[in-house]
């Protein structure tokens, strides 16, 4: 069964003793809870981070049979507790009467509220109550009635092997700091300390406390990574996925797009900063004189023209820098200037797109996978052969609308060394 282990279970019922055996029915499992009476008064000031299960017994109101009295106390619990962007959620009834009515007032209140959960289960108390809260019963029909959103599952894995990976990372750093001489809290102090100046390098001194502690940890990530992975590939079988069937029907284009911009972009955070990764319109002038046309299919000038004019091609163009200088570079203060990589983002239409040149074995170019920026669908082409070097006062006269993430900009970074290095031959020919 997987629910989260990493406190994203919520339990909601007035009566503490019919709540006790479905709490440490979720105890045997290593699934930590949040429980709640339902008292305005116990809830958090604000919503809870990333709820995935909740738990709801939807008779909170004692004695009360008006229906709406009791959806509205129950959903209005659930309300303050889901925040307004959380992740998908399940809501499973906790109830000694399934009552269809107050139920369908929950959910449409939550929809209006813009918090529809994935799907409502039901968890029948009173069947639970006939058996003696059996942990083993109330655990199988947990299983069961999960069972009928498998893909949900999936989420929660991963979710659940993110958890085990950074604890597994903390136990590690921790191991090093009691194997050596000396107080604990002071010898993780020396350890931060060599973590933060290996990132920074020698201006780790110039930096506040803000800034030391994130250059502490952030060389966490590269090892995550790997701790991630491993543990992912440490699964030898799915057990509670027996029978999973995936559809294999192909997304729409907006679908992929928009799944394109969460993996490989960052649209989120200030970007005022100066960054590798940072992406800059210009305006519609072509100041790095790239030439539109080496990227369509098009020899002749004319006919170029021609489609531009016919297509509004300079109205669905916009000229970008990307900022390409290597990370280490920034973090540790060593850039001198700016290295941009000048380009154009296209709109993705299909009289255009198909005109576009297959540039996936150029030398001298770059085109991204489709991304959603600003409700359009966008490719990205880069001209490796306008790189250059940029004041970064220069640079500040620009506004980075949106970044590229480290993944793809190492790759991007890779194929540019290539365009750099390539050696040529002289040779002659008959």
């Amino acid at each position: 069964m997987n629910l989260p282990k990493n406190g994203r279970v919520v339990v909601i019922d007035d009566d503490e003793k019919e709540a006790f055996p479905l709490i440490r029915a979720l105890s045997k499992e290593n699934i930590p809870v949040y429980y709640f009476k339902g008292e305005l008064e116990e809830l958090p000031s604000g919503p809870l981070f990333e709820v995935r299960v909740i738990f709801l017994d939807i008779n909170l109101v004692q004695g009360s049979t008006n229906e709406k009295t009791k959806a509205s106390q129950a959903a209005g619990i659930v309300d303050r507790l889901v925040g307004n962007n959380s992740g998908p959620y399940i809501l499973i009834i906790w109830a000694k009467h399934d009552d269809a009515s107050t139920i369908d007032i929950i959910k449409d209140h939550l929809n209006k509220a813009g918090k529809t959960p994935l799907n409502i289960l039901n968890l029948g108390k009173s069947e639970c109550k006939a058996c003696d809260y059996n942990i083993e019963f109330i655990l199988e029909t947990i299983k069961n009635e999960l069972g009928k959103i498998e893909f949900f599952h999936i989420l929660t894995l991963w979710e659940n092997i993110v958890h085990q990976s950074s604890g597994e990372i903390i136990k590690n750093i921790s191991r090093h700091s009691i194997e050596m001489k000396g107080e604990w809290n002071e010898n993780m102090g020396s350890i931060f300390y060599s973590l933060a100046e290996a990132n920074a390098g020698k201006h780790i001194e110039d930096l506040d406390i803000t800034e030391s502690i994130k250059n502490s940890i952030l060389p966490f990530n590269n090892t995550f990574l790997d701790t991630l992975e491993t543990n992912i590939n440490k699964i030898t079988t799915f057990k509670d996925f027996e029978g999973l069937s995936f559809s294999k029907s192909k997304l729409d284009i907006k679908t992929v797009a928009k799944i394109n911009s969460k993996l490989l972009i960052s649209k989120d955070g200030s970007f005022n900063d100066i960054l590798p990764g940072n992406v800059y319109k210009f305006d519609k002038l072509n100041k790095y004189k790239i030439n539109l046309m080496d990227f369509f299919n098009y020899a002749n000038k004319e006919a170029f023209d021609r489609f531009c004019t016919e297509n509004e091609l300079n109205n669905k163009i916009e000229y970008i820098l990307l900022e390409a200088s290597p990370a280490c570079d920034h973090s540790q203060k060593k850039w001198k200037f700016s290295r941009v990589i000048p380009g154009f983002m296209c709109v993705e239409e299909e009289l255009i797109t198909k005109k576009l040149k297959g540039l996936s074995n150029s030398d001298f170019a770059y085109r991204s996978p489709i991304f959603e920026i600003e409700d359009n669908i966008y490719s990205l082409i880069l001209d490796f052969r306008c790189f250059t070097s940029l004041p970064f006062e220069e640079l500040r006269e620009y506004s980075a609308s949106f970044r590229f993430k480290h993944e793809l900009i190492v790759e991007i970074q890779h194929k540019l060394s290539s365009h750099i290095c390539r050696p040529g031959i002289v040779s002659l020919r008959q």
